[in-house]
C-alpha cells in the first residue's frame, strides 16, 4: 500500500497495518495515548478476516485509508486520514467530527445501518479513527471549510468502495431478512395456503418479481411503515392503525397483474395475519398469479 505523502509508508503488522513516518507526525486518535501526540507511527485497520481489503484514496495532499469489517452483526470501521500539512488542534477536531459524520451518513445511504435506531442488530458499529498531519501548527489556522469538504468527499469515496467489498448496497432479499422476513417464511405461508404448490416454480417466479423496481419500491415503503408503527414514530398511527390490506398487500400484489381473485382466496384461507404477513401475502399473491398465467 503506497502513500503519496513523502516520508510516510505502510507495512503489515499482525492482522493490521502500521503507518510510519520518517519524522514525527502530529496525531489525534480515539485510542488511548493518541490525543494530540507527536509520534512516528501508529497501528490501525485490524481485522478478523485476513482477506479483508483496505481501500486507499489520495488527492491534494490528503490520503485516506478505509476498512470496514462486518463481524458478528456489527460493523468495525477503521479510518486513517493523513494530511500533508501542519494543523492546529481546533482544525483537527473539526476534521475528527467530519469523519464521524461521514461514516454515519455514508453507511446510512448504503443501508448499512438501521434507520430507525442505532442500537439494534444491524445498527451496531465501532469506529477507530486516526488523523495524522506533518506537525502541530504554531498558530491557530483560519477556518477552512474547503479542507473539511475535501476530507469528507475523499472519505465518502473510500467508504463506498469498502462497502462495495461487503456487497453493499444490499439487495432487497437482504433488506427483507434484516426485517425478519425470510424466503423460508414466504414458502411456508404459501404452502399453508396451497400444500400442492410447486415450490421450485414458486421460488423461481418470486425471485424474478423481487427484481421488479416497482415491487422493490413498495417493499421498502412497507418496511419503513412497519418500523414507524413498531417504534411509534408517527403519533397519529399510535391510536388508529391503517388498512394494511389496502396500503401494503394490494399494491404489492397488483404490481404486475390484477390479483383480486387470488388475494381474496388467500385472505379467506388465512384470516389471522400481522403486518409482516401483509407484506408476505402481497408477494405470495403476485407470485401465484404469475404462476397461474404461465401454466
Amino acid at each position: 500500500m503506497k502513500i503519496d505523502i513523502e516520508g510516510i509508508s505502510t507495512s503489515k503488522i499482525d492482522n493490521g497495518i502500521k503507518i510510519e513516518s520518517d519524522e514525527d507526525m502530529y496525531i489525534l486518535g480515539n485510542i488511548h495515548g493518541y490525543d494530540f501526540q507527536n509520534k512516528k507511527s501508529f497501528n490501525n485497520h485490524y481485522s478478523n478476516n485476513p482477506e479483508l481489503k483496505r481501500v486507499v484514496i489520495q488527492r491534494h495532499g490528503i490520503s485516506v485509508i478505509s476498512s470496514i469489517e462486518k463481524f458478528k452483526d456489527k460493523f468495525f470501521t477503521n479510518i486513517s486520514v493523513l494530511i500533508d500539512e501542519k494543523l492546529d488542534n481546533i482544525t483537527m477536531l473539526f476534521i475528527y467530527n467530519t469523519i464521524h459524520q461521514t461514516i454515519s451518513t455514508t453507511l446510512w445511504k448504503n443501508n448499512a445501518i438501521a434507520k430507525d435506531k442505532l442500537d439494534n442488530e444491524l445498527g451496531n458499529f465501532y469506529n477507530v479513527v486516526y488523523i495524522a498531519c506533518r506537525g502541530k501548527s504554531e498558530k491557530y489556522l483560519p477556518y477552512d471549510i474547503s479542507l473539511f469538504y475535501e476530507v469528507k468527499e475523499i472519505l465518502d469515496e473510500a467508504l463506498n468502495e469498502s462497502l462495495q467489498n461487503l456487497n453493499y448496497p444490499i439487495k432487497i432479499i437482504q433488506t427483507l431478512e434484516d426485517h425478519h422476513i425470510t424466503l423460508d417464511m414466504i414458502d411456508k405461508l404459501a404452502l399453508k395456503f396451497d400444500k400442492n404448490i410447486d415450490i421450485q416454480q414458486f421460488n423461481n417466479i418470486l425471485l424474478e418479481l423481487l427484481k421488479n423496481p416497482d415491487i422493490i419500491a413498495y417493499l421498502n415503503m412497507s418496511l419503513h411503515l412497519k418500523d414507524d408503527i413498531k417504534n411509534n414514530t408517527i403519533s397519529e398511527l399510535q391510536t388508529q392503525k391503517p388498512d394494511y390490506k389496502k396500503i401494503i398487500t394490494k399494491p404489492i400484489a397488483n404490481i404486475t397483474k390484477d390479483t383480486t381473485n387470488t388475494l381474496n382466496l388467500i385472505y379467506q384461507k388465512l384470516p389471522h395475519i400481522t403486518i409482516d404477513d401483509n407484506i408476505i401475502i402481497g408477494l405470495i399473491t403476485a407470485t401465484i398469479t404469475n404462476m397461474t398465467n404461465k401454466t
